[in-house]
């Protein structure tokens, strides 16, 4: 899932999937397949520009394939912070769907730098991660993917008319379960989407995903609102590839 909170510094819109595969190794989505695409966003913070962002999918060669969304303040404090954010997921597909292998996620922002990198290893099963340079290792369960696949098997379980469940959450070194709830019915400039709301245990934040069926089964919107009212929002600007209308 993007995460929108790093542009007011703290982490957030984070989440993975616990599904049972049929075969090993451990399947993130089964008999999923993959589409290049690219969506570019506006990002804005309680209704005034703050930057861009970006996430596409591309083959990387071989098997693998790479999932990225990038970040950028380009006006306000942030952006005389130098705030930008890479997440990268290295994704294996072959004719059982696709695993996440790989999962980087780089910070760069004036008063401090974040850095992760957590690898998969599905035949051991367990996950190698390293954190701001202390490495950890904890157990990785069947079906986990990391927080920016997520959005792929969220897409795909939409498009299979499939009500959202409980998620394995591979981020930061853990592995956590996230809910989502479903609401249909609403449109953005004249699409209709699908409205997922993470459910949290806590009320620090509320995180909303609008998912277009025009465009892929892909987020066309986010919104991520914090307990003091602090809204980062994510609009589409332009879609191609997959994600394109028509394609």
């Amino acid at each position: 899932m993007i995460n929108l909170s790093g542009l007011i510094l703290s982490a957030a819109v984070a989440s993975a999937a616990n599904l049972e595969a049929p075969q090993h190794p451990p399947y993130g989505c089964p008999d999923c397949t993959l589409q290049a695409f690219q969506l570019d966003y506006d990002v804005s913070r309680n209704g005034k520009q703050l930057g861009q962002a970006q996430l596409s999918l591309r083959p990387s060669g071989g098997s693998l394939w790479v999932l990225e969304m990038q970040v950028e303040a380009t006006k306000g404090l942030a952006s005389v912070a130098g705030y930008r954010e890479t997440e990268r997921s290295t994704l294996r597909l072959d004719e059982h769907g696709w695993q996440i292998v790989d999962y980087q996620r780089k910070r760069k922002v004036a008063f401090g730098n974040r850095d992760e990198h957590m690898r998969f290893d599905w035949d051991n099963g367990r996950l190698d991660s390293e954190i701001k340079g202390e490495p950890r290792t904890v157990a990785l369960p069947p079906g986990t993917v990391d927080s920016n696949s997520l959005t792929l098997l969220l897409g795909h379980q939409l498009s299979l008319a499939q009500e959202p469940g409980s998620y394995s959450v591979a981020r930061s070194g853990k592995v956590d379960q996230w809910r989502f709830a479903l609401a249909d019915g609403e449109t953005i400039d004249g699409f209709a989407v699908h409205r997922l709301d993470r459910i949290r245990e806590d009320s620090r934040r509320t995180t909303t995903s609008w998912f277009s069926p025009a465009h892929g089964y892909l987020p066309i919107r986010l919104q991520q609102v914090e307990k003091d009212g602090e809204t980062i929002t994510m609009t589409l600007r332009a879609a191609h590839g997959a994600a394109s209308p028509g394609s």
